[in-house]
Parts: structure tokens; sequence; C-alpha cells
């Protein structure tokens, strides 16, 4: 089966030799797990200037990396490929765009990060529905939480690109004003929109957000409707290195970031 998607996709590309000019530009969404990226990326994608809305599941350690997501992105997309932007999130270490990668895309960076607390009730909760169950281990999500954090900590020094940030808090209670600045930053034809088409892989496990909320094709707050009643009771010994993490991490990202969030 590995195979075959290989020869699927050598064969993509050599139907279309237009794949191997790098006339795109590129928008990286970096953050972590429950970043709620799945649904700003759905908001992202179903914008006419921009391809992409998923989880690739890509590592971007090289240049030939940004051929690889051309052919992926047309394989899903096709003909709509005369996009400006062409999309990725990037949410685990070892998958983020190396400096070479920086250089030749030259892309939008944007920022994500979600404070600890609804971090943790939400990857548990997910690890419980789908079985996972290092997901629903308190001491896994708290240390993958950490790495994650203190890694993208270090890549705006690293990128040395404007970038934007959003708080996932500020994405779902103040949507209007974040998708406005962001529209600026991207230099989109028309404003984003809080709502979102739904794509082929929405919804489906490995690509996102499997949770029935992306399904609602709007940006909700979901802390208005939040069932309390199963809310993890977390030991302030075992959150607080999470939390110093997220201060350092947003502190960094606020001060450098292009929109001045805060």
């Amino acid at each position: 089966m590995k195979d075959f998607g290989w020869y699927k996709k050598l064969f993509v590309l050599l139907s279309n030799p237009r794949l191997l000019k790098n006339d795109k530009e590129y928008i990286f969404v970096l953050g972590h797990m429950r970043s709620r990226s799945s649904v700003l990326s759905h908001v992202l994608g179903s914008h006419d200037d921009i391809i992409g809305y998923t989880e690739l599941h890509r590592s971007y350690a090289n240049t030939d990396s940004l051929l690889k997501m051309r052919v992926d992105l047309y394989e899903e997309f096709g003909q709509q490929f005369g996009s400006r932007y062409l999309l990725d999130k990037v949410l685990h270490n070892g998958l983020d765009p190396s400096e070479a990668v920086i250089r030749r895309a030259n892309p939008k960076l944007i920022f994500l990060l979600r404070e600890p607390v609804g971090y943790v009730n939400s990857l548990i909760k997910l690890g419980k529905k789908v079985g996972k169950a290092h997901y629903a281990n308190l001491d896994f999500t708290i240390e993958h939480y950490v790495l994650r954090v203190n890694f993208l900590a270090q890549l705006p020094e690293k990128y040395g690109l404007p970038f934007f940030y959003i708080d996932s808090d500020e994405l779902v209670s103040n949507t209007d004003e974040i998708l406005e600045e962001l529209s600026r930053f991207l230099d989109l034809s028309t404003h984003l929109s809080p709502t979102y088409k739904k794509f082929e892989k929405t919804g489906k496990r490995r690509f996102g957000d499997s949770s029935e909320n992306i399904n609602s094709g709007a940006i909700v707050d979901t802390s208005k409707h939040r069932d309390e009643s199963d809310k993890i009771e977390i030991p302030e010994d075992k959150i607080a290195p999470a939390m110093d993490a997220y201060h350092a991490c947003r502190e960094i990202l606020i001060n450098q970031s292009v929109n001045q969030t805060g």
C-alpha cells in the first residue's frame, strides 16, 4: 500500500509537471495538539486564496518537502490549484520547517497557543473517546505539551520572519477581530469568514479534529457549552511545568508578533 501511494504521487507529478515549479506562496500554522488548529485551518482553507485545511503529517526537513506538499495538495484539490497560497499545519516536534525550507518558501507563519488546562482536558477527553491510552494519561499530556511549547518558543528567533500570533481562546471569543487582523497579515483578496466549508477529510481521524465540533461549519466558543461534569482536576504541582512553558512561550510570541496580541 505504501509503494502504491508513492507510485500514485509520482504519476500525479509526471502528469502535472507544473508542480515542479515553486511558484506558490506558503502558509504554515505552527501549534500543538488540541490548540484549535483544525478550525483555524478550515477557516483559512475555505478562502479562495488558500488551498489546504488539514495536517499533512509531513516533515519539512529539506526543500524537497515543498514539492511533496504541492503534490499532496494537488491530489485532493486538482483544478483548484490556481490559488495563491498552499497551507499546512505543523503540530509536532521534528516536522517543523527547517531554516533551508524557510529561506526557500519565505512563508507566512501563524503561531497558535492554547493554555495548558484547556489543552489537557481536551486531549484526555479525546484519548478516552478514540481509545488512545497515552492521550488519556495526565503525565503524557503534560510532558508532550511542555516539549512542544518549549520548541515553539525557539522558532521565532530561528526563522527570523514576521509572524502572526493567536491565543487559541481568543480565536473563539474574539473571532471577528482576530480574523480581520489575520486577513490583513495575509493580504487576502477578501476578509476571512468565521464560517467554513467541510472538506473530504473533515472530521476524519489522523487529519485533525475528529469531534462533532468541527462539523458545525463555523467557529464556536465551546467554553460556553462545556460539560463541567467531566472536567479533570489537575494538581498544581503537575500542571506547573506546563504553565511555566506556556507563559514563557506566550511572552516571546506576543513580544515578537506583528499583531502584538496580548
